[in-house]
């Protein structure tokens, strides 16, 4: 069964782009081991959907942001655990748990970067 056909109107609606950034060892001028971001994936078609809008949940010692959103993508792209995801070149974001693999796309949960207010 060809799968294209249902593809296509699908990837309309990816109007945004996506970085994936991942983390490599290296060894600094002290010899002790560090880790690097490094781009996996650039400009990668996706598109963005929040389930949740910001909001503000105060503590004794901070004040956490709950925000939920959804990243619909292609489904051969493969994130690696603990990934950093930029959408639209701007927008930060971590995997906040396994991709939900269909047919043609997958849907992976993700949570802001920065969550303290």
């Amino acid at each position: 069964m060809d799968l294209s056909i249902a593809k296509n109107p699908i990837r309309l609606l990816w109007t945004d782009t996506c970085t994936i950034i991942g983390y490599a060892d290296y060894v600094d001028a002290n010899e002790a081991t560090q880790q690097m971001e490094i781009p996996i994936i650039e400009n990668e078609p996706c598109k963005l959907s929040y389930q949740s809008l910001n909001t503000v949940n105060q503590t004794d010692t901070a004040a956490t942001i709950s925000q939920t959103a959804k990243l619909f993508i292609d489904e051969n792209v493969i994130i690696p655990p603990g990934s950093k995801i930029i959408v639209n070149g701007t927008l930060e974001f971590k995997q906040s748990g396994e991709a939900g693999r269909f047919v043609n796309h997958q849907e992976i949960m993700l949570i802001p970067a920065k969550d303290y207010a």
